[in-house]
């Protein structure tokens, strides 16, 4: 992932979740920011389920330091956590599984194009209210969707979600242990 990449996920609320060499995960984001204006991590834990409760415990990382764990972490996931700032416009962002259950919980409708947009890599029109007016492939129409229907792409190569876990082009023939 780009630091770039990273930083638009984490100024937009996003929590960040790695994993390293050693199998460990790691979440970045999602509880703010420490004293010295870094993002906030779990440290590194051997199951996802021990990572996401400490979501934010630990101090954060220099810029720095992000860049020199970008080099060694896989990505494994994002996820809406937190408000932050508002998605760009022309934003790429993938459709999560979870986007139906999302928009009923926020009032919003739902149908068959929508539900064919799911798993998709789309792009984000404008920010309407509380929601996001998001492209439809064909960029004739838009569809709103709740901001935890969605996660900021990981950079601008291929991806697709295989059973809620997004997998990149650089993740294809590496073997990825999920605990």
């Amino acid at each position: 992932m780009k630091y770039e990449t990273l930083m638009l996920k984490l100024n937009s609320g996003e929590c960040v979740c790695f994993q390293n060499e050693n199998w460990n995960y790691r979440i970045i984001g999602g509880a703010g920011k420490d004293s010295n204006g870094n993002y906030r991590d779990s440290g590194a834990r051997s199951t996802l389920e021990q990572t996401k409760k400490l979501i934010g415990c630990f101090n954060g990382y220099t810029q720095e330091e992000l860049k020199e764990g970008l080099k060694e972490w896989t990505y494994i996931d994002s996820w809406a956590h937190a408000y932050g700032d508002v998605v760009p416009d022309g934003t790429k962002v993938l459709i999560k599984d979870n986007a139906k259950e999302e928009c009923k919980k926020y009032g919003l409708d739902w149908n068959e194009y929508k539900q064919k947009m799911v798993g998709g890599t789309v792009e984000i029109s404008c920010k309407s209210g509380s929601d996001y007016s998001i492209w439809k492939k064909d960029k004739i129409s838009c569809w709103y969707f709740p901001r935890t229907a969605f996660v900021i792409t990981p950079d601008e190569e291929k991806i697709s979600a295989h059973n809620g876990m997004i997998i990149t082009e650089d993740m294809v023939g590496k073997q990825i242990v999920v605990k």
